[in-house]
């Protein structure tokens, strides 16, 4: 049992460093923007810090959670979960922005987040 634990914790720690260095274009042509990869913030409320290190301030138009969790047969599943940005969707330059996320009342393993930002 404990080697799936270290087996878990191993596969989840190479999946973040992966995602966190990983920025993606949009499929659409029409529609300009990129995905920047958060932190999450565990709490009562799943949270995503997005960074904005560039020189030009940037609007964050959703949000995308991707949470492992163990389901009820034992195994581990996944759920994703998009919010539209509504309030404070505006990074400024050299500077961090906190969105809200969906309750942590489950049996969560690890999360990741990502925004889609223009």
């Amino acid at each position: 049992m404990t080697r799936l634990i270290k087996l878990v914790a191993v596969f989840s720690i190479l999946l973040l460093s992966v995602e966190a260095f990983s920025v993606e274009k949009t499929e659409n042509k029409n529609y300009r923007g990129r995905i920047v990869q958060g932190q999450v913030i565990y709490g009562p409320t799943l949270t995503c810090e997005i960074w904005n290190d560039s020189h030009r301030p940037i609007r964050v138009m959703n949000y995308t959670y991707d949470i492992y969790f163990r389901n009820h047969m034992g195994g581990i599943s996944l759920a994703k979960r998009t919010f539209d940005c509504r309030y404070n969707c505006r990074v400024r330059t050299h500077s961090s922005q906190v969105f809200t996320g969906p309750l942590n009342d489950g049996p969560t393993i690890s999360a990741n987040c990502s925004a889609f930002v223009r």
